[in-house]
């Protein structure tokens, strides 16, 4: 049997919040002084990536850099495919075969499949680092070196399941490289968030903030603002985590996510022509990992981007709290 696998588009948060209530409260970004891997464009991150299929050898360079089109990474086209597969079932677990002619059923996937590598929640047969990623080339890393300006803001905007509004700042950087005493956690590719709640009369309630993989809320009143109402947020160096006060922030044992002010500052609501809802950026829906793969581990791995399998804000938020 041979099966493709799909999933629906994800719809369109609904009541979203008015452009310039999105303009309102974009944060203000402040970088360490050290920092050398900056925002970057994710539209010129796939024009300088190759699409391949990651896991046992199969359908290496399925694109070539400077051939992937970006509107057939998403919803808004017709999705590339893996290449056909091999599957068996074990114990009622149907798992996927390192040979393409290795019987049993054969299944395919889109790329709007949710296949990032080494994810959790990912539908059967997919596990460890089966599944597409982009791989972009090296000198993309550094994104644009202190211009973060010259990069887009994409945002989200909607009502949670309590009933409040919230916007959601996605900010995308070619390259994360977290130092520590050990090894490094580098890898390609690196989403970053900024959400905001607001009240009935679209005031600033709370900020959440975003840092290897979690969301720290804070009340409006806790937080920085620039010119009274932009969530000051202050990047980590390397790890782009962010935070609002300056410091440094344990993570890993001995290892800190260093947050210092004197780098580049970015203004983002001056960039008003860069913002755009990230839903109707044509690779919008693209499942697979943004950058290369690990083959050891996750956290060496490219991340999956915005899409149904990322939270757009604190799961509390969906309980009324904030």
């Amino acid at each position: 049997m041979a099966v493709v696998w799909a999933v629906g588009a994800v719809p369109a948060s609904a009541t979203e919040v008015p452009r310039d209530v999105v303009l309102k409260y974009a944060p203000e970004l402040r970088f360490h002084p050290g920092e050398r891997y900056f925002p970057y464009s994710p539209d010129a991150f796939i024009r300088r990536s190759a699409l391949n299929w990651e896991g046992c050898g199969l359908g290496d360079d399925l694109r070539p850099r400077g051939t992937v089109d970006a509107g057939r990474l998403g919803f808004g086209g017709q999705a590339y495919l893996s290449p056909w597969i091999s599957s068996r079932s074990i114990a009622k677990v149907r798992f996927l075969s390192c040979h393409e002619d290795g019987g049993g059923d054969r299944v395919r996937f889109r790329t709007t499949d949710f296949t990032r590598p080494w994810a959790k929640r990912r539908e059967p047969p997919l596990a460890g680092r089966h599944g597409f990623e982009l791989d972009v080339e090296d000198a993309a890393h550094r994104g644009y070196a202190g211009e973060p300006a010259r990069a887009p803001v994409l945002y989200q905007s909607g009502t949670t399941r309590s009933g409040k509004r919230f916007v959601t700042y996605w900010l995308f950087y070619a390259f994360n490289r977290f130092e520590s005493p050990g090894p490094d956690q580098t890898h390609e590719g690196d989403w970053e968030q900024l959400a905001v709640l607001l009240t009935p009369e679209l005031e600033l309630a709370a900020v959440a903030y975003s840092a290897h993989g979690g969301l720290r809320v804070w009340t409006d009143s806790q937080v920085q603002l620039a010119d009274g109402t932009h969530p000051r947020v202050f990047v980590a160096r390397g790890s782009h985590a962010t935070y609002r006060e300056p410091g440094n922030y344990d993570v890993f044992g001995p290892t800190d996510d260093q947050a210092r002010d004197g780098g580049p500052t970015w203004d983002t609501w001056e960039s008003a022509r860069g913002f755009a809802s990230v839903e109707e950026r044509s690779w919008w829906g693209y499942g697979g990992s943004w950058g290369r793969i690990s083959r050891l581990h996750s956290d060496l791995s490219g991340p999956a981007g915005p899409g149904a399998w990322k939270a757009r804000y604190p799961a509390e938020w969906d309980r009324g709290g904030g």
